[in-house]
């Protein structure tokens, strides 16, 4: 069984999200996790294992607060009462889109272990 590389956290946060391979426009998708090296997110119908794709983190005026490379790395199918999805490995990050990244990532886990 293969482990992450990251600690993941719940986050639900609405994105914009495309297949770089698609001549489709960018459609809307909820993250249900984030970590460090990526994110799952809630999509119907997954997408295909290895796509790669665009994500787009969304401000409240929706506008691109920054925009992730990744690839589709694990595929979840729908279920009754449970969202398809795609875990996403992020790719090509720069040193400033990490650094958000792991500030989000902290700002969640932070109030839950206030020692650290």
């Amino acid at each position: 069984m293969k482990t992450r590389q990251y600690l993941r956290v719940p986050l639900l946060l609405p994105v914009r999200i495309k297949a770089v391979d698609s001549d489709q426009d960018f459609e809307l998708a909820q993250i249900e996790d984030i970590g460090w090296g990526g994110v799952f997110m809630r999509r119907n119908p997954p997408l295909e294992l290895g796509a790669r794709v665009i994500i787009q983190f969304l401000m409240r005026d929706d506008s691109v607060a920054m925009e992730i490379w990744g690839t589709a790395v694990r595929v979840r199918a729908p279920k009754v009462g449970r969202p398809g999805g795609n875990g996403i490995a992020f790719q090509e990050v720069d040193d400033n889109t990490r650094s958000l990244i792991q500030r989000m990532v902290t700002s969640i886990i932070q109030p839950l272990f206030p020692k650290l």
